[in-house]
């Protein structure tokens, strides 16, 4: 009888022991969850479409930064386009990259950007974007089933139509979406580009960015379809940044400069 209730007493303590191991391992698993001086943080996708595996693509793959946060935002991205929001209340602004999915720096400094940010009290809410088709990005191409994305923002059921969508039904106050460009391409330099005969704020963003990253800076309303000139025209007031990269390649300098660019479009919002 003894022996039986020594057994019984050395099997609790074993029960215990292994609940408390489990506890443990639950604990650290919740610490490691994404954590954040503002108010809210949240992923997740709102155009389950164009979903596809980001890491596939061995050139962004090689600067993402790496973490549980960054793997959490590519596994979502399988799904669909991720939408990452941190903060709350006003004014509530939107940061877009990936909307030609072969145009690397913007979508990796967006990562950078959310990985800086989540600790961050912010002055307001911001939502980002680092991979507009994560399909594109995958297999590095400009056009997403057929067309170029940046020329159908008011097609519905488009990614871009989807991105205005969102902002429109979201009450967004500033908007920017964030490129690169080849060398001696269209427009073949760091840039930031205005639609001023559509919206005059859209000029007073690109002003301000421009005088804080070396930017030059255009009025560029021509193309039809293009998100920001769509945005525009909807009354949010937005700009298009661009920096020098080939097609389907990064490297430091590209994703620093347009890094400072998303940073200098939170200052201008009242963000940071």
């Amino acid at each position: 009888m003894k022996l039986k209730t020594l057994n019984l007493f050395i099997l609790c303590i074993i029960i215990c022991l292994t609940t408390l191991a489990s506890t443990n391992f639950l604990i650290e698993s919740i610490l490691i969850q994404p954590s954040s001086g503002s108010s809210n943080f949240e992923i997740e996708i709102i155009d389950y479409a164009t979903g596809g595996d980001v890491n596939k693509n061995s050139r962004i793959f090689s600067f993402m930064p790496k973490n549980n946060l960054t793997n959490q935002i590519i596994s979502k991205s399988k799904n669909g386009t991720p939408l990452i929001t941190m903060g709350s209340g006003e004014p509530k602004v939107m940061i877009i990259a990936g909307v030609h999915g072969e145009e690397l720096p913007s979508q990796i400094a967006a990562i950078m950007l959310i990985n800086n940010l989540k600790d961050k009290k912010l002055k307001g809410t911001v939502y980002i974007i680092p991979f507009t088709i994560p399909a594109a990005t995958e297999l590095c191409t400009r056009d997403y089933c057929g067309i170029d994305p940046n020329r159908a923002a008011e097609t519905p059921g488009t990614p871009t139509w989807v991105l205005l969508n969102f902002a429109l039904t979201h009450k967004i106050k500033y908007a920017a979406d964030f490129h690169s460009t080849q060398p001696g391409g269209n427009p073949g330099k760091k840039v930031v580009m205005s639609s001023k005969d559509i919206l005059y704020e859209s000029f007073s963003i690109a002003d301000f960015m421009s005088r804080e990253t070396g930017s030059e800076i255009t009025c560029h309303s021509v193309n039809p379809g293009a998100l920001k000139n769509v945005f525009n025209s909807n009354g949010i007031p937005s700009v298009s940044a661009e920096v020098i990269s080939c097609h389907g390649e990064a490297d430091l300098k590209s994703i620093n400069e347009s890094y400072e660019q998303m940073i200098s479009f939170l200052k201008y919002s009242g963000i940071l």
